[in-house]
């Protein structure tokens, strides 16, 4: 019912909300793709902020073989806002798919991904690349993605997550969108913080983020 409820409130909404920021991604093989913002958020990739956010995600992956072809793009904030909560970054996936393949075909991929065995063991392989890599971060807790949205457009997700940095407890909601365009996979997240509920809100920034970037 909570799905339902959720799919309705975007079908009514959708359309009313437009990304205005866009973000170059060049692939490996040299493609350039123009990936639309969420709306009111701009690129903060540059930024001190940006790049250690950037080098952390990075150096995470590089210990997580089934992201060996994955790399994180852009880092971006609300816009005009120190950076805080709400945030977010694209997770690009350098290995193009062949023409065939469809945003149908990937959100039945990434869907069945959602059950617990498989988050646990995510968080056990991100937990000890922190290890190794002598960072003072651990997943404590990831709740089961729930299914907000899928259409030729991106399927979107939301979950909560909880970790210890520093010994400093914090508990994030996370929304996030995975989107095929040119033959590229790529997923974008808003990371908030607990009890912000901003969920739907920021499901349909990423469902028009995905349908702005498919219409050029």
């Amino acid at each position: 019912m909570k799905t339902k409820l959720l799919t309705i409130c975007l079908l009514l909404v959708t359309s009313q909300v437009f990304a205005e920021e866009w973000a170059n991604i060049y692939t490996n093989s040299g493609d350039k793709l123009q990936i639309a913002l969420p709306d009111g958020y701009c690129d903060i990739t540059q930024t001190n902020e940006g790049k250690f956010i950037l080098n952390h995600l990075n150096k995470t992956k590089r210990n997580l073989s089934i992201y060996k072809n994955f790399e994180a793009k852009i880092v971006y904030n609300l816009c005009g806002k120190k950076y805080d909560y709400p945030w977010g970054y694209i997770f690009f996936n350098n290995q193009k798919y062949s023409s065939s393949y469809t945003q149908t075909d990937l959100n039945k991929l990434e869907s069945s991904s959602f059950n617990k065995t498989y988050i646990n063991e995510i968080k056990e392989k991100t937990n000890k690349s922190h290890d190794i890599n002598n960072q003072d971060i651990k997943i404590e807790s990831v709740d089961r993605p729930e299914l907000v949205w899928e259409d030729k457009n991106a399927l979107i997700f939301y979950t909560n997550i909880q970790a210890n940095i520093e010994g400093q407890k914090f508990i994030e909601e996370v929304t996030g969108s995975t989107i095929l365009f040119n033959g590229y996979q790529f997923s974008m997240y808003i990371y908030d913080k607990k009890g912000a509920q901003n969920s739907l809100h920021n499901s349909q920034l990423l469902l028009n983020a995905a349908k702005s970037t498919k219409s050029r």
